[in-house]
């Protein structure tokens, strides 16, 4: 476990991507500022942990920080470098963000919430306008 490895190399690539003529165009720009949201969404996340009553909710709290640790030390080739790895790595974190809303209402999670409808709302406008449709073929018929 490296913590930090992904997000790190996540930020390199997208460094890459933005400063060398050579390997730029929007196409490639456009795959890895993809997953940027993401990273903003964690940020919330982990502040979002840190605000309410600190007495109440304290197991919800502790079921964030794991999911956040999950989400920290996560791989680039594996879930950082491909935008459904990770952002399937974040469903883990919305029923315990409603039910820690409910255990402790000073929480604030509106914004973390709000980029999660957006960032669906995307990913949704990607699978309908974006992805080409995969072939496939029944066996047997």
């Amino acid at each position: 476990i490296v913590p930090l490895e992904g997000i790190l190399t996540y930020l390199e690539t997208m460094i890459y991507t933005v400063t060398d003529i050579q390997f730029f165009s929007f196409s490639n720009l456009a795959r890895v500022l993809s997953r940027f949201p993401l990273l903003i969404l964690l940020c919330l996340g982990i502040y979002s942990i840190f605000t309410g009553d600190r007495k109440r909710g304290n197991e919800f709290k502790l079921m964030l920080v794991l999911c956040f640790f999950m989400i920290s030390t996560a791989s680039y080739y594996h879930f950082w470098s491909v935008y459904e790895n990770i952002s399937r790595m974040f469903i883990l974190s919305i029923p315990v963000f409603i039910l820690l809303k409910n255990e402790n209402e000073t929480m604030k999670i509106n914004s973390y919430l709000y980029l999660t409808l957006v960032i669906l709302f995307l990913f949704i406008l990607k699978i309908l306008f974006i992805q080409k449709t995969q072939n496939f073929m029944i066996w047997g018929l």
